[in-house]
């Protein structure tokens, strides 16, 4: 019975895909599937050969001739892809990368450190330099914010690039937290919930009008009192309307010959003691004496 493979192996090709990612995994692959180097069958290089897209397969034997790549140990078929693949890297334009790169937006932190890994790849680091430069260029890469702004706090020799980013991480942790119940309590507020109150100071109410009186007053179609609180006309004293659209401007009033306004509305209404109102409300300035005033 035919042994089961541990994991998938896909098929690799070159014009899309990176050789060194690729190779990666097949080298795990073996391992799960207990492939060792000491094979005397070759399998390591058939399971290679079978698994390369034909395009590929055909840039393998390109590179082996004259020798015929289905001979050749794994290793040199190894070596072959390797030679071929491996970029031409300039040390000076890496580094150039490598010092000018930046946060980018929306990029989380978690990326960023692992970007700045990436881009130290080819920079010819040695094992003393790599852990300063990826700790200089996260901290100093990181976009303007308060966890850029605490890591500048920090000293250097008791800072690394893993204790960067989690300082950071930190810091990010609980100002999302902090937003997040800031937003709750205003949408509380919103809900309609007041907020208690210590000391609350009420208005008086104001007394209430006699009957009769604001009867008269609505019988009369006079403006209300300010107490009120709705504005009024000033041509007429009504309260359903403003000035602009009153028909009473045109009116001429009858106490000073002015147009623009009724009698009642006149500022020099108040002429030798005597109170007027208006009773009618139909445009005509017809006026009487309020007999209440007298009586007063």
């Amino acid at each position: 019975m035919a042994k089961l493979a541990v994991g998938s192996l896909t098929v690799f090709n070159h014009e899309v895909q990176e050789w060194s990612l690729y190779k990666d995994r097949l080298e795990q692959w073996f391992l799960a599937n207990d492939i060792g180097e000491d094979d005397k069958k070759n399998k390591r290089r058939a399971i290679l050969l079978s698994n390369l897209a034909e395009s590929t397969y055909r840039l393998v034997r390109d590179l082996a001739l004259p020798s015929v790549v289905g001979e050749l140990p794994y290793n040199t078929v190894i070596e072959l892809l390797d030679s071929h693949f491996k970029p031409k890297k300039c040390g000076f334009a890496e580094r150039f990368r490598f010092h000018s790169a930046t946060q980018r937006p929306g990029e989380k932190l978690t990326e960023w450190a692992a970007r700045v890994r990436s881009l130290a790849a080819y920079c010819g680091f040695t094992a003393t330099t790599l852990d300063e430069a990826l700790r200089d260029r996260f901290v100093l890469g990181m976009a303007p914010g308060p966890e850029r702004d605490k890591l500048f706090t920090r000293k250097m020799d008791e800072l690394t690039l893993s204790a960067a980013l989690d300082i950071a991480e930190n810091i990010r942790c609980a100002r999302t937290g902090s937003q997040q119940t800031s937003s709750q309590a205003s949408q509380a507020d919103a809900s309609g919930q007041e907020p208690l109150q210590v000391f609350k100071v009420q208005a008086t109410p104001a007394p209430k009008r006699g009957a009769a009186a604001e009867a008269r007053q609505q019988a009369s179609g006079a403006r209300p009192s300010a107490a009120s609180g709705a504005a009024s006309c000033a041509a007429c004293g009504y309260t359903n309307h403003q000035i602009e659209t009153c028909k009473f401007t045109r009116y001429k009033c009858k106490q000073c010959g002015k147009k623009g306004h009724l009698k009642r509305m006149c500022p020099s209404k108040n002429v030798g003691g005597q109170h007027f109102i208006e009773c009618c409300a139909d445009g005509e300035d017809c006026d009487i004496y309020d007999d209440d005033v007298f009586a007063a």
